[in-house]
């Protein structure tokens, strides 16, 4: 399903190519992110692989086509960001973000519009969103965009022969009406 293209005030937020593996790569291969995913890239083809696999199939599976998050002052792709699932009218999100652009608010507003296609345009009525134990920057992130911790899911998932715990969130279509009426949105 292929997704709009969206402008922010300093993003383009569009679909994912393999022009974008070099881009990618540079973070993909960064401790700071593969300790908190699944896929790390030792090398630029295996992010292109990557990116074939993972990403370049969402439209074969019936998924929104996942956004790369392109800074509009240099053309830079400096992130990611998606729907992993969809079923019925509930969502799951990913996102992953260059460490070099951490802390200043790209993200946020990268995922204030990914929130909106998935509310106004897919009709989604409960968006959630998991993060590994230790990951505080997505923590944060989920509780400025308003979800609400669900639980843990205790050793859900398995890396490197170790169970890990992941943390579940949720917003709620009705939860980001409010807040944004509250903040003006």
């Amino acid at each position: 399903m292929r997704m709009p293209e969206i402008e922010t005030e300093r993003l383009y937020l569009r679909e994912i190519s393999l022009q974008d593996a070099k881009d990618i790569y540079e973070y993909m291969r960064e401790r700071e992110v593969t300790d908190f995913m699944f896929t790390a890239c030792a090398t630029l083809q295996e992010c292109q692989h990557y990116l074939k696999v993972e990403f370049l199939s969402y439209e074969r599976m019936g998924l929104p086509s996942p956004y790369a998050i392109e800074l509009k002052a240099s053309g830079k792709v400096i992130g990611t960001c998606n729907f992993h699932t969809i079923e019925e009218d509930t969502a799951q999100v990913g996102f992953v973000l260059n460490p070099l652009y951490q802390h200043q608010g790209y993200m946020s507003e990268a995922m204030e519009m990914l929130l909106e296609m998935g509310f106004e345009i897919l009709d989604l009525r409960r968006i959630t969103a998991m993060h590994m134990n230790g990951n505080t920057a997505c923590q944060h992130l989920l509780e400025r965009l308003g979800f609400v911790k669900e639980g843990i899911l205790r050793e859900a998932v398995t890396r490197e022969d170790e169970a890990l715990d992941m943390h579940l969130y949720s917003l709620l279509k009705r939860e980001w009406r409010e807040r944004n009426e509250r903040t003006g949105k």
